[in-house]
């Protein structure tokens, strides 16, 4: 594989590993059950509200730069199709089409993920600003199917190209991840209640 292809390699793996750091981060906080979302609301709604907002925003914009197409304005991506298209005439015919098949199957879960960040967040359609019920939706299915699917591709892709895959896990530092905060705060609320006060901070 030729440096130049490792260098774009590198900063995709660099930009995907932060996103399923930031993808982590939130299922530890928004994503792992009711009592703890819960005691998010309690502890500053509004605060945890903007907070899951940025996270899915931040990561709706990487998949879509992660998937985007090879060029735009004339100037190459840093995309995992521009990746493809350098390195496809040094992958078997097989491998080729199984990454042309995964593309197929991103585009597919990106559907709704692409026209909101196209309509809405990197742009703001001014029939979609007025009428925000044309807006979609995203899942937090397609979202995880999505970041599913890039991995999956940069696993084809390295085994054919580097003879190595990756599974791309986050290893969460223990103390410094949500799970903790989620454990502070805990503890803050049974204090409170200990020392006589209600949920709010106020006298009981």
């Amino acid at each position: 594989m030729e440096s130049e292809h490792r260098h774009l390699l590198s900063a995709i793996e660099n930009e995907f590993i932060q996103l399923r750091y930031r993808w982590a981060l939130f299922c530890q906080l928004f994503d792992s059950g009711q009592a703890n979302i819960n005691l998010l609301n309690k502890s500053g709604s509004n605060v945890f509200q903007l907070f899951q907002k940025l996270i899915i925003d931040d990561v709706m914009m990487t998949l879509c730069r992660l998937s985007d197409r090879d060029k735009s304005m004339g100037y190459e991506n840093a995309s995992i199709r521009n990746l493809f298209k350098r390195a496809k005439e040094n992958l078997p015919d097989e491998t080729a089409k199984e990454v042309e098949a995964k593309l197929l199957e991103l585009d597919a879960h990106m559907k709704n993920i692409s026209t909101l960040r196209n309509k809405a967040i990197s742009h703001k359609d001014l029939n979609h600003a007025l009428n925000t019920e044309l807006l979609p939706r995203p899942t937090y299915d397609e979202l995880e199917k999505s970041i599913e699917t890039v991995r999956k591709i940069l696993n084809s892709l390295t085994s054919e190209l580097l003879n190595y895959s990756r599974n791309y896990v986050v290893v969460m530092p223990v103390g410094y991840d949500g799970n903790k905060l989620l454990h502070v705060l805990a503890k803050a609320h049974e204090s409170k209640q200990k020392d006589g006060y209600d949920q709010w901070g106020r006298p009981d």
